[in-house]
């Protein structure tokens, strides 16, 4: 079973955290399922950065980031994913999002990032991989609330 781990960013005394990182990583591979829950914006995504940054120091190839608990995302946060997924492809490695929530999409399918970061639509892992148009396979894509279009 894989170990779980919580790591709350914290923005000073008295403040919510407003993002959750956890952690699962697989001692039997080389890959770890990221889940983040909360908003990640210019102030938690440094924070992600060296979480993220460890991982891969530590030997991990392959991340699977869960967004689906995501309330928020801005292009800080999509750049630490971008420069994870650099990083992991130098060291043969991949980066796959999983569920991502509509902000993100959003900024993916407008400065055309899809090429570059794998999407899974389910939270479920069914692998279902999206296609350059931000939609899955069979074109019914959802929108950013989740419902089908």
């Amino acid at each position: 079973m894989p170990a779980c781990r919580e790591y709350p960013v914290s923005l000073g005394p008295g403040r919510d955290d407003p993002l959750v990182v956890e952690v699962r990583k697989d001692a039997s591979s080389s890959g770890s399922l990221i889940r983040l829950r909360g908003e990640l914006d210019v102030a938690t995504a440094p924070p992600l950065q060296r979480r993220l940054d460890t991982l891969i120091q530590r030997g991990v190839r392959h991340l699977v980031v869960d967004l689906a608990d995501l309330s928020f995302c801005d292009l800080a946060g999509v750049r630490v994913l971008l420069s994870a997924d650099r990083e992991l492809r130098t060291r043969g490695g991949r980066l796959t999002l999983l569920g991502p929530c509509g902000c993100v999409s959003r900024i993916s399918t407008v400065f055309d990032l899809t090429s570059q970061l794998p999407i899974q639509t389910g939270a479920d892992g069914d692998g279902a991989e999206q296609d350059g148009d931000g939609q899955d396979g069979d074109g019914a894509g959802q929108d950013g609330a989740g419902s089908q279009r």
